[in-house]
């Protein structure tokens, strides 16, 4: 299966961090929450995700009966809130230190998993500005090749 950034991130370590997840103080307390990201995370592994709808979710999940109407009962939406929420506190806490990490893009019910070594170097990308790259100094010369020398003098 595919993260964020399009690399492979197996079956097994997703399976792992979910456990790890469920097992935590933050979602063990929270049933309706971990069925939610156990459902989605599921489906996403088995490469159903594109059925990840909010109604799907509200009968499935939430145990809402035809029939449920998404437009008039927001239970999925605000417990997807809910969800991006606790997931956010888990991965500031106990989970900073996990070999992948499970979110939830706003508007989505699809889970994204990403590896801790992409989002380390997404970070680290982020915080190196121009200033830091380019410093002053003497530098080094580069032969640059150039068929036309005329093009180059005018």
């Amino acid at each position: 299966m595919n993260n964020a950034n399009g690399n492979a991130i197996s079956e097994d370590l997703v399976r792992a961090e979910l456990a790890r997840v469920l097992e935590s103080p933050i979602f063990v307390q929270s049933d309706r929450l971990s069925r939610f990201l156990r459902f989605a995370v599921e489906h996403a592994i088995s490469g159903s995700d594109e059925g990840l709808k909010e109604y799907v979710i509200g009968t499935e999940v939430y145990d809402r009966k035809p029939p449920y109407h998404p437009s008039q009962d927001s239970i999925v939406r605000t417990e997807a809130r809910r969800l991006r929420t606790k997931l956010k506190e888990y991965y500031e806490s106990e989970g900073k230190n996990d070999p992948i990490f499970i979110y939830f893009r706003p508007g989505s019910y699809i889970p994204v998993f990403r590896s801790k070594a992409f989002a380390a170097s997404q970070e680290l990308a982020a915080r190196i500005s121009a200033e830091e790259v380019f410093v002053e100094g003497e530098g080094v010369s580069v032969a640059v090749p150039c068929r036309n020398i005329l093009h180059l003098l005018s």
